[in-house]
């Protein structure tokens, strides 16, 4: 149970517990009390970082609502879905202000949308994203999968995938073994334009599998490892520069 003492310090792991998740579900709805909100806000810190994960539940309850629900109900939960990510993403905007630019104090280069890849067991990912630049629909992703080589690949629809900051980028998948013989070829394209680092890498992991398969030998296997969720940033390979989505 929280306590609701204005003037209680909380431990920071508090903002995982069930309890401090339903106070800050309280307040982004408006419904919480006086005494709530001096708790939180003197425990400024450990309320942000609730907010960070309140707001990727959203985020990841939108991207299950977009790929399973069909009909006319769609459009009313979507709505009230992306109100509701609105609605988390203004207190956090309040609370520890807009997304930061990065530090050196001087102008930035803004980069350019790429090609991205990651993969899932079983799986392809893609999405085009760069530094500074908007990441690109997922119409758009599939015409430049189709200019690099993978037209005859039958791209579907998935999750989104969490860049620095608060963006997310719109993805497409296919099954590996539909594309890996495309993806073998990818080893040479690192510094083409428009294709990032991440496609390159891909393809000389793909090749190098496949190669020690040829050769008998035993196939290195992949895994993913699952990090805590940052405060401020993307998580594990979110970067948009071809970790896991």
């Amino acid at each position: 149970m929280v306590t609701t003492t204005s003037t209680a310090t909380l431990d920071p792991n508090l903002a995982l517990s069930e309890d401090f998740a339903e106070l800050v579900r309280r307040h982004v709805d408006g419904r919480a009390t006086t005494d709530e909100l001096e708790l939180l806000q003197a425990n400024q810190r450990v309320w942000a970082r609730a907010l960070y994960r309140l707001l990727d539940d959203v985020a990841e309850s939108i991207d299950d609502v977009r790929s399973t629900v069909r009909g006319h109900q769609r459009a009313v939960v979507m709505a009230d879905l992306e109100a509701d990510y609105r609605a988390v993403d203004g207190v956090l905007a309040e609370l520890v202000g807009p997304a930061r630019a990065p530090l050196g104090g001087g102008e930035t280069e803004t980069g350019v949308a790429e090609l991205q890849l990651s993969w899932i067991p079983g799986r392809v990912i893609a999405w085009a994203a760069g530094h500074g630049a908007p990441p690109e629909d997922a119409e758009a992703v599939r015409a430049r999968l189709y200019d690099c080589g993978a037209a005859t690949v039958e791209w579907e629809p998935y999750r989104t995938v969490k860049l620095g900051g608060r963006n997310r980028a719109e993805t497409v998948s296919a099954p590996m073994e539909s594309c890996l013989g495309w993806l073998v070829a990818l080893g040479d394209t690192a510094g083409e334009e428009g294709i990032g680092p991440s496609v390159a890498w891909l393809g000389l992991v793909a090749a190098l599998a496949v190669r020690l398969t040829a050769q008998g030998r035993i196939v290195p296997q992949l895994k993913k490892i699952r990090r805590r969720r940052s405060d401020n940033g993307a998580g594990a390979g979110d970067d948009g520069n071809g970790g896991g989505p």
